[in-house]
């Protein structure tokens, strides 16, 4: 295979133009098959193979910078930077990540997992290299999906207006996780595919390009007319008004094509723009045919591209979207918001039947939370549902537009805890300690389908204020306890699954902890031992009266929490009893300050010591 000598970029230089193909080839199979059996981020990678090769024939890495935007389309570039022998472990416990790691390689110039950082850090990378006098390229992917995020326009705006040497690299595919929407998007879609536009402007640039060292009058009149044409086509200029100049759109599967344009433009003074169109998914039928179901995947037969994952019950996510949609058959003044993940927050069903209350704003999380605040300030309901690693973004707007303003908006945390094999960033293990320190924010962590049912209920009748529902990814261990009737959580109420508040140690747990804990509680109670399990449900307000009751008689109390400890519900608990001049000893289980790395959920859970053996140390200092 040509993959076993390739060590680097200029091992990809130096094949020649009839090999790219059977390289491009291997690639994909590498892929395809690594992701098969560990999952990963599969349309998106097949995606950018040949911009991948172009890129590392065109530029002179490592003296010329890349930076990816997110990095989770970035497996060819690890393939070929060195990690072909380790690629196996991708995802895996202390495997290579799923997105660009400084650490992990001198060519991961800017680690992301969160999208649209890439030209930011790009013009931070420029600016440094002219202060030190470095030579070489600064070099940003980013994708149409990505490009309309606020942290994208702002730095576009910069850019332009310092002109520095970046080459923007416009990688346009109609796709982010879900299908692109927004104004700019549409407007690239119908850009790239105009076909006068596409032939015009080739040609154009091709003189151009012929031309530009010569100078006189023949340049002149063909930037005269390259000014004209984009006028006409391009409504606004939209990169020219801010002093980025536009080349494209090529091919980007076309890899002696874009190689050229990016060997042509890169040394162009100034700041530019290369279009490339590339199809998510090309070269595995199942991922080009349903790009969204394949963006992200687990384990999968190649041959039929099914599932290999074993079904639990019904996800978090699917409860939340069956929820709301029951309620809104009813009540028509809800709407749904979410941020380019209608498809992983459970909402596929509901913008199919619901297309009028259904608003998915792209990657702008920040647009989302005002936008549901003005609306709620009109009567309507909205439902805000975001993982909890990009729901960060929006903190801001959660606590100034929002809760200041006593606004009932309704958020729903997808991903809440530990997401498993994607790693640092998306690990949603702060949400409970920055939803707690916002005044008027209620909490509720579900802990079974029943309690997460009744969760989406009480938001839908909270009216004084914001409130969160957090959950975590896929499904939860089973029901704890049924209930008769779907009516509302009673507020800031928990429950206890095991004994009660005469126990002599007692377990306080957190959404989906309380199952994790629920057999090695009842495991120490079988062996004899004196403990208690309680499920605490609202995390803000929460159970005082109970957990002090449970405190006055325990020797110990334990708190469980998927989410990192530090301004956590387990120092709340231990607040409480501080204040109530109770002295009980109070161990937490969490994350430390910390940020938890890739694995699965039980090697996670086994490697920070959130375990029965740890659970069982604890219980001996005191029973």
């Amino acid at each position: 295979m040509l993959l076993d000598n390739i060590k680097g970029p200029e091992d990809v230089k130096a094949l020649d133009p009839g090999q790219l193909k059977r390289l491009c080839g291997e690639l994909r199979w590498k892929i395809i098959k690594t992701t098969s059996e560990n999952g990963g981020h599969l349309a998106s990678n097949l995606g950018t193979v040949e911009l991948t090769v172009a890129l590392m024939r065109g530029l002179d890495m490592p003296e010329d910078e890349v930076i990816w935007d997110v990095g989770h389309q970035a497996y060819s570039f690890k393939l070929l930077t060195g990690r072909y022998k380790d690629f196996h472990t991708l995802r895996t416990f202390g495997g290579i990540s799923g997105y660009l790691k400084r650490e992990e390689s001198p060519y991961d110039i800017f680690g992301a997992g969160h999208s649209s950082t890439s030209l930011s850090a790009a013009h931070g990378i420029r600016i440094a290299k002219r202060m030190k006098g470095e030579k070489g390229a600064v070099v940003a992917i980013i994708g149409d999906g990505a490009l309309p995020s606020g942290i994208a326009l702002e730095a576009l705006n910069n850019i332009g207006h310092d002109n520095e040497d970046i080459l923007i690299i416009l990688n346009t595919n109609e796709m982010s996780i879900s299908k692109n929407t927004g104004a700019i998007s549409t407007h690239l879609s119908k850009l790239i595919t105009n076909p006068t536009y596409n032939k015009t402007v080739h040609s154009l640039i091709d003189k151009l390009l012929e031309y530009r060292s010569k100078g006189g009058t023949v340049v002149k009149f063909l930037l005269r007319s390259a000014a004209i044409l984009k006028l006409m086509m391009v409504p606004g200029k939209l990169f020219e008004s801010l002093g980025i100049r536009y080349f494209g759109p090529v091919d980007g599967h076309d890899i002696c094509t874009t190689e050229n344009m990016i060997r042509k433009i890169k040394g162009l003074k100034g700041a530019k723009i290369l279009n490339v169109v590339t199809k998510k998914g090309l070269g595995y039928f199942p991922a080009f045919d349903n790009p969204v179901a394949y963006h992200g995947v687990s384990p999968f037969d190649i041959e039929s591209g099914k599932s290999l994952s074993v079904k639990k019950s019904k996800s978090c996510s699917s409860v939340f979207g069956d929820t709301i949609s029951s309620l809104t058959e009813k009540d028509n003044s809800i709407i749904a918001i979410t941020a380019a993940m209608g498809y992983g927050t459970g909402l596929a069903d509901y913008c199919k039947r619901f297309p009028n209350n259904f608003y998915d704003v792209g990657i702008e999380e920040e647009h989302a939370v005002t936008f549901a605040a003005g609306a709620s300030v009109k009567g309507i309901k909205p439902f805000v549902a975001i993982y909890s690693t990009f729901l960060q973004r929006a903190y801001d707007m959660m606590s100034h537009d929002v809760a200041i303003q006593s606004l009932p908006v309704r958020f729903f945390l997808d991903r809440g805890g530990i997401v498993g094999d994607d790693g640092e960033t998306h690990h949603g293990v702060f949400d409970l300690s920055y939803l707690r320190s916002i005044p008027r924010m209620k909490i509720i962590a579900p802990s079974d389908n029943t309690t997460m049912q009744r969760a989406v209920i009480s938001a839908y009748e909270e009216n004084s204020g914001p409130i969160a529902v957090r959950y975590p990814r896929g499904s939860f261990e089973g029901e704890l306890m049924k209930f008769e009737d779907l009516t509302p959580l009673e507020e800031g109420k928990g429950r206890f699954v095991l004994g009660d508040e005469n126990a002599k140690a007692a377990v306080i747990s957190v959404g989906r902890m309380t199952s994790l804990f629920m057999p090695w509680v009842e495991k120490m109670r079988n062996e004899g031992n004196d403990i208690s399990l309680f499920d605490i449900l609202w995390v803000k307000p929460f159970d005082e009266s109970a957990l002090l009751d449970i405190a006055k008689n325990a020797k110990m109390v334990i708190t469980a929490e998927d989410n990192a400890i530090p301004g956590g519900f387990g120092e709340a608990a231990a607040s409480l009893f501080s204040r109530n001049d109770l002295g009980v000893p109070v161990r937490m289980f969490g994350w430390q300050d910390i940020f938890p790395t890739a694995g699965t959920i039980d090697e996670l859970f086994d490697n920070y010591q959130i375990n029965y053996e740890t659970l069982e140390k604890y219980i001996r200092e005191v029973l």
